[in-house]
């Protein structure tokens, strides 16, 4: 019987958001990677994974697997007669008029019809009231003197920022003894961005000792609080969602997120949850929160000053300081490790079609030498 698989190394692109591709009708914060012989019945077939990344089908499709018969006569099993191993029939007469046989041990993204059990994070899950913030793993306190926080939204901007300064802290001013890495999980972040910080920026924060906080909301009301889902300085997984996500509650009152104005959306989900973490950790005392804006936003460090209510925090803007936009960080990140960053942002949000989410023109900004390393 085949081993259950939660995940294979694999490169899952963006779902292609263009008139030949239907709209997922699922959320894919659910999506794993699995082999096509442990697909199961119901379970929703997105893509083919192979060496270039996902490769999206016009439409999704339910899995009805069969056992594979060669001489079936549909006109495409036979393909596959001579294969050196297992084969399996992942649907037979939906979405094509013949058999769907695949190779058992391709790779297949799918969201599974049975959700699969989230790691258990009890052991690490604290909801904070109002009230009290409770240290969630042990040796780490809200008496460690931390005076740096650097808000790190896993897409580009902020991402070549903390890969560059873990180079070297002390010419940046930074003493990682003293810095907490703080995020917060909206629950509907790409599998492919989940993918990146997972095989190039945890191993570096554990690498350098970095406190990576990750945070949620506790429920859709101010007063559920906010979880801790993970506080360590040796973080193995990215928590892709908490206890409430954002989907959940733009699903429940039948609402759609902001493109322009205000994105309240993503101050309820990720502005006030860091905020009440600070506010209740750092007690009062001077701190500077680092923002990775980069410099073709200069009017965020203006807004971002201007709504600034914690006490004792001076925001901290580091890209603009160095003269980087969005060019020079995705190019910083492609020397670095091979691919191509995306931007930051929830599966569902109409985000993707402002200029502000898509890869930078090429050419438009160039890394200045001094900043290359």
């Amino acid at each position: 019987m085949p081993e259950p698989v939660d995940f294979f190394q694999a490169v899952v692109t963006a779902y292609l958001a263009d008139a030949d591709h239907a709209p997922l009708l699922h959320d894919p914060i659910h999506a794993r990677v699995a082999r096509a012989g442990d697909v199961a019945e119901g379970d929703l077939i997105p893509a083919r994974l192979g060496m270039g990344g996902a490769d999206y089908f016009n439409d999704q499709y339910t899995a009805r697997p069969e056992p594979y018969d060669p001489a079936c006569g549909c006109g495409v099993c036979c393909h596959l007669a001579d294969h050196p191993g297992a084969v399996v029939v992942l649907s037979n007469g939906h979405p094509w008029q013949a058999c769907d046989p695949w190779p058992a041990d391709d790779l297949v993204l799918i969201i599974p019809a049975h959700r699969l059990p989230e790691q258990n994070a009890k052991e690490w899950t604290t909801a904070m009231p109002a009230a009290a913030y409770t240290p969630s793993l042990p040796g780490l306190s809200t008496a460690d003197e931390v005076d740096t926080v650097i808000n790190w939204g896993l897409g580009a901007d902020s991402t070549a920022y903390l890969a560059r300064i873990l180079t070297d802290p002390s010419a940046s001013g930074i003493d990682l003894e003293r810095t907490a890495v703080l995020y917060m999980a909206t629950g509907s972040e790409w599998p492919e961005t989940r993918m990146l910080v997972e095989e190039f920026m945890l191993p570096l924060l554990r690498e350098h000792g970095v406190r990576f906080v990750q945070l949620s909301r506790s429920g859709q009301l101010k007063a559920a609080g906010i979880t801790v889902l993970d506080d360590s300085r040796r973080p193995e997984r990215l928590f892709a969602r908490g206890p409430w996500t954002l989907w959940d509650e733009l699903e429940s009152v039948g609402t759609v997120p902001q493109q322009a104005g205000t994105r309240k959306c993503s101050l309820r989900a990720k502005g006030e949850v860091g905020d009440r973490w600070l506010i209740q950790v750092m007690g009062g005392r001077p701190f500077r929160q680092i923002m990775g804006f980069n410099a073709d936003e200069p009017g965020r460090r203006f807004g971002d000053a201007a709504a600034s209510k914690i006490p004792g925090r001076t925001g901290v803007y580091p890209l603009m300081d160095w003269g980087w936009h969005r060019q020079q960080c995705e190019d910083y990140l492609l020397e670095r490790f091979g691919a191509h960053w995306p931007k930051s942002y929830c599966t569902f949000c109409c985000f993707p079609v402002s200029m502000g989410a898509l890869p930078a023109p090429p050419g438009a900004h160039t890394l200045a030498p001094g900043h290359r390393r």
